[in-house]
């Protein structure tokens, strides 16, 4: 059995120590990637110190059945990764910590190493293939040809797409500007820090978004001592909620909710249980936390004009409370407010001109406003449109038809083992945000976790 993840970021991780760790029999197994800092991903590939996770150090494992795994390594490592940022000699680790996102990749490479320790152990063939993948082909014998950008091809069995995050919303009310940026994540801290080195306190940045992107940019530019006005707006001009200091038990009856069947009558069921749990003395988080192992199947339950609905009505109330930001990020963010830096707006953009300045207009209510800033960042997230894409791989599946979009048009449509839909259904598996359209929640790391055991199960039945 040849079995080959296109994508290097978490969700290759996670899959590849599920596979050489269950696999009772050799087998060949690449990692198909670009990049070479393998498992980092966008997330995990920051250079600062300060992006934090915003899921508990105890929950933040890269196998199911091991979700305490990251803290453990903390625990049983701490001389190595203590010498890779001065700033983590200064870290409390303990389990309820939310630590910073650069300490998670060095976790991930270290489980890169475990991963190849255990291959050779088994007589597994791994290897990481640093190319990037255009386009798949029939091959002899029921294989599939991976053809690389260099036009070399490698045959396998089985190939599960990992591409992970979708590419920045492109904003069509934006015209060209060198002060307007895309995507932040695009920038290396150098990069960044050159944008701001002319900034005086008169300066002002608007950032159109206000979830955990708008977040990360905010620490950023605090800790770069950006010293000008900061403006970010939004629809509903709202940030995200906070996590707890310290975690909560899950309250509430899920069964209540699975119960119903159509959105509303779940919104309602839902509203219910919160009501009795705030008159108990309990916290809205505690409801959230019974939902979260179960966020799959109540999507699955939804019918697709329901799923229309939550994402049209529902979605900016899910993120801002299910999304949440760690307990630091938000001391900093008041903080911001307090001195006046920071300001926050709900409102929707009309247009964004280059003059001497950047020129914005935005409505608020029936009034057109106007501001100028000397820099725009674009915070609103990915654009899921599995059309979209601008990745090659992804316009040749769905130009050969063998991958479809899923009804929303949100991701690939899969069964539930995550086999693609198509023409060679038993070949190709998905995972992570390209099933976002099946699964809803599937960018964090308990979510892609849970769908690496379930491939990985599924790959080594028919290895």
């Amino acid at each position: 059995m040849k079995i080959a993840i296109v994508g290097g970021g978490f969700s290759a991780i996670s899959l590849s120590l599920q596979i050489v760790s269950k696999a009772n029999t050799p087998l060949s197994l690449y990692i198909c990637e670009k990049d070479e800092n393998i498992g980092l991903g966008t997330a995990y590939a920051t250079q600062y110190s300060w992006h934090l996770l915003n899921v508990r150090a105890a929950q933040m494992g890269a196998a199911s059945d091991d979700p305490e795994g990251f803290f453990n390594w903390l625990q049983n490592n701490e001389s190595s990764w203590q010498m890779v940022d001065p700033a983590f000699k200064e870290l409390s680790i303990n389990k309820e910590a939310f630590l910073p996102r650069k300490l998670y990749g060095c976790y991930l490479s270290a489980l890169l190493k475990e991963i190849k320790s255990i291959a050779v152990t088994k007589n597994i063939h791994f290897e990481i293939v640093n190319k990037a993948v255009i386009e798949l082909k029939n091959a002899p014998e029921n294989e599939i040809s991976i053809v690389f950008s260099d036009h070399q091809l490698l045959n396998i069995d089985k190939v599960v797409l990992a591409t992970g995050v979708y590419p920045i919303r492109n904003l069509p009310f934006v015209s060209p500007s060198s002060g307007y940026i895309a995507n932040l994540w695009e920038l290396d801290k150098q990069d960044l820090i050159d944008q701001i080195s002319f900034s005086t306190k008169d300066s002002v940045i608007f950032i159109i978004g206000t979830g955990l992107t708008t977040v990360d940019l905010l620490t950023s530019l605090d800790k770069l001592d950006y010293p000008g006005k900061i403006i970010a707006l939004s629809r509903h001009g709202q940030l995200p909620a906070t996590h707890q200091k310290q975690s909560l038990p899950p309250l509430g009856d899920l069964n209540q909710i699975l119960f119903e069947k159509t959105l509303l009558n779940k919104i309602r069921a839902f509203r219910k249980q919160l009501k009795g749990i705030e008159s108990g003395g309990g916290n809205w988080v505690q409801l959230f936390e019974t939902l979260r192992p179960a966020t799959y199947k109540l999507w699955q339950q939804l019918a697709i004009q329901d799923k229309k609905r939550f994402l049209k009505y529902c979605i900016p109330l899910w993120n801002t409370h299910r999304h949440r930001m760690p307990y630091d990020s938000k001391r900093l963010i008041e903080n911001l407010l307090q001195k006046g830096k920071l300001r926050i707006m709900a409102g929707k953009i009309i247009s964004i001109q280059e003059k001497n300045l950047l020129e914005i207009h935005y409505k608020q209510g029936n009034a057109v406003e106007t501001l100028q800033a000397d820099l725009v960042f674009n915070c609103t997230g990915p654009d899921y449109t599995l059309t979209h894409s601008a990745d090659p791989l992804i316009q040749d599946l769905l130009n050969k038809g063998w991958i479809i979009p899923d009804p929303l048009g949100m991701g690939i449509k899969c069964d539930s083992n995550f086999c693609v839909e198509g023409p060679l259904s038993r070949q190709i598996y998905a995972m992570g945000a390209l099933l976002f359209g099946e699964c809803f929640e599937t960018t964090a790391v308990p979510d892609i976790r849970n769908h690496a055991y379930k491939i990985a199960s599924q790959l080594l039945v028919d290895a």
